[in-house]
C-alpha cells in the first residue's frame, strides 16, 4: 500500500492539482497530503490539515442530523411540513422523508439573484425558504427526484426549531466534538477560520481569485467547511454507525429515489450502481462546487475504499481528471 500511495502522489504532484487528498484502504490511510496552495499571494501551502469549503456535501451532515432528532423521538420523516411552514402552499403534500431524498419538487431560488437585502433581514435563514414559498412544485412529490438546496434549508430550519439550538452547535454537539472534528462548522463571513484556504478559479490558463461567496446562503445544502482528516472521521462514524443508529445510516445509504439509470439519493448521499471504472460496483458518494471550490467524498463499500478530494480551485478539467485517475488506479491495485 505504501508503494500505491506514492504512485498516487507523484501523479497529483504533477497533475497541478490543487487542494488536499486523503484515501484509505480498509480504514488505513494510504495518502493524506496537500498539493499546491491555500493563499497563491503569500504561496502558503496546502496540507492533509488546510480548512476548505465542502459546498454540498453539507447536505449528508444536514440528512444526519435530522435522523439525530428522530432517534431522539422528536421528529417524524413522514411528517408534512406544514407543521413548521405553515405558510407555504404545498406543506400538506411535502414530508420530511421528501427533503431528505431531494424528491420534493421544490424549486431553487436564483443563485445568481442579488442578495444584498436578504442578507440583512434579522432571519436570513426564514427569508431565504420565504424566496419560494409561493412557487409551484415541479412535480408530485416523491415521484422524481431534483436537486434542492431550498430543500435543504428546510430542513436546517427544522433542526434549529426542534432542537432549540444553532445549526453549527447540534452539529458540533452531536458530531464534530464526538469525532474530533475541530476543523469543522458552519461559515461566516465575520468568522477568522484559521489554515482556511482562499478560493480560486482558472480561467484560460491563468489562476484568479474567485468571486466572493456569502456560503450562510447556502447553509444546511452548502455551507459547511472541513478538511480531509475530518471528513475521514466522519465517513468512519457512518460506516461503523458511532454515532448514528444502523437503522438511520442503513437510510443514509438507501436509494430513496432514481436520478439517472446508475444514480439514486439517498439522505445526503448519492448511491450509485453500475459499472464504475470497468467493473460492477456500489459507490456512496457527493460532490460539491461553486465559487472557488471543488469537492468529492466518496466511499466503496464493497471494496471497504474511501476517496476525499477538497480543492480550493474551480478547476473542473483538473479535479475531474485527478479523482478519476485516483479512482481507478486505487481500485484496480487493491
Amino acid at each position: 500500500m505504501k508503494d500505491l500511495g506514492q504512485t498516487i502522489n507523484q501523479f497529483v504532484s504533477e497533475s497541478g492539482y490543487n487542494g488536499a487528498i486523503l484515501v484509505a484502504v480498509n480504514g488505513e490511510i494510504i495518502l493524506e497530503k496537500g498539493y499546491g496552495y491555500a493563499n497563491f499571494e503569500n504561496q502558503v501551502p496546502n496540507t492533509a490539515d488546510t480548512v476548505f469549503r465542502i459546498a454540498s456535501i453539507t447536505k449528508q451532515f444536514t440528512a444526519a442530523a435530522i435522523l439525530k432528532l428522530v432517534e431522539m423521538g422528536k421528529v417524524n420523516l413522514e411528517w408534512t411540513i406544514d407543521r413548521y411552514f405553515p405558510d407555504y402552499k404545498h406543506g400538506k403534500l411535502v414530508t420530511i422523508h421528501h427533503l431528505m431524498s431531494n424528491s420534493a419538487g421544490i424549486p431553487n431560488f436564483d443563485l445568481f439573484m442579488d442578495f444584498y437585502e436578504v442578507l440583512k433581514a434579522e432571519d436570513l435563514l426564514l427569508t431565504l425558504i420565504n424566496l419560494v414559498k409561493d412557487e409551484d412544485l415541479l412535480f408530485t412529490p416523491g415521484t422524481k427526484f431534483y436537486y434542492s438546496i431550498s430543500g435543504f434549508l428546510m430542513l436546517q430550519y427544522i433542526v434549529q426549531k426542534e432542537s432549540g439550538l444553532d445549526f453549527e452547535k447540534f452539529l458540533a454537539l452531536n458530531f464534530f466534538e464526538p469525532l474530533g472534528m475541530f476543523k469543522s462548522g458552519m461559515e461566516n463571513p465575520k468568522r477568522v477560520i484559521k489554515d482556511k484556504a482562499f478560493g480560486y478559479i482558472m480561467n484560460k490558463g491563468v489562476i484568479e481569485v474567485s468571486d466572493y461567496s456569502d456560503m450562510r446562503i447556502a447553509g444546511g445544502g452548502g455551507g459547511m467547511y472541513s478538511t480531509v482528516k475530518d471528513l475521514h472521521a466522519w465517513n468512519e462514524s457512518l460506516l461503523h454507525s458511532r454515532l448514528l443508529t444502523t437503522k438511520s445510516t442503513d437510510l443514509i445509504f438507501s436509494a430513496h429515489v432514481n436520478a439517472d439509470i446508475q444514480n439514486s439519493y439517498g439522505y445526503g448521499m448519492i448511491i450509485a450502481k453500475g459499472d464504475i471504472y470497468s467493473a460492477y460496483r456500489i459507490r456512496y458518494y457527493h460532490s460539491g462546487g461553486g465559487r472557488g471550490v471543488r469537492s468529492f467524498n466518496t466511499i466503496y463499500p464493497e471494496e471497504r475504499t474511501e476517496f476525499i478530494f477538497l480543492s480550493n480551485m474551480e478547476d473542473k478539467q483538473t479535479f475531474n481528471l485527478v479523482t478519476d485517475w485516483v479512482q481507478d488506479t486505487v481500485l484496480k491495485n487493491i
